[in-house]
């Protein structure tokens, strides 16, 4: 007979460095390191790259990685200006109204990219200007043009190589 994966509350470890060095739990978990007061998810089986900040390796037990569990926070407004967006915390992002005063691209970054990241872009803005998202991966070329004079959005999901398009509309 096997065990229902019950929810768990998440456990405090003193550091990242003994949240990494212990053996790999065999279902999901969760801890928080006090150096790093942010949620982190056991991913079993997870091969992504370890960079000692947003995905932490282990010591033995099941194979798998510590993965930070991102937060769909609104970043900083984008101002008048090209902008490469990458993932630092900020999922959410928008053009406020009355911001562009030319044709603007935002380049979607890979810096602190993980498979399954999600970032959205909000136009507030209903100049006669566009905003175009560009994917910054290997397959570049444009994703979605935000288009003129409507407040739209579009929704850009990382497939651990390339961004893609997940869904973008106009906002009624």
């Amino acid at each position: 007979m096997t065990m229902p994966l019950l929810p768990r509350a998440a456990t405090i470890k003193t550091t990242a460095a003994a949240m990494a060095t212990q053996r790999g739990p065999v279902v999901p978990q969760y801890n928080i390191p006090l150096d790093i007061p942010v949620l982190f998810k056991w991913v079993p089986g997870g091969s992504d790259t370890e960079d000692d900040c947003t995905v932490f390796g282990y010591q033995g037990g099941s194979p798998g990685v510590w993965r930070r569990v991102r937060l769909p926070l609104l970043g900083a407004n984008l101002t008048d200006a090209d902008v490469t967006l990458d993932p630092q915390g900020n999922y959410i992002r928008q053009i406020p109204a009355s911001t562009l005063s030319d044709n603007r691209v935002g380049t979607m970054g890979l810096t602190n990219t993980l498979s399954g990241d999600i970032i959205t872009v909000v136009r507030l803005d209903v100049g006669a200007f566009t905003f175009t998202i560009i994917n910054g991966g290997p397959a570049a070329g444009t994703l979605v043009t935000l288009p003129v004079s409507v407040q739209s959005f579009a929704d850009l999901y990382f497939n651990g190589t390339n961004w893609i398009k997940l869904r973008a509309a106009q906002m009624l």
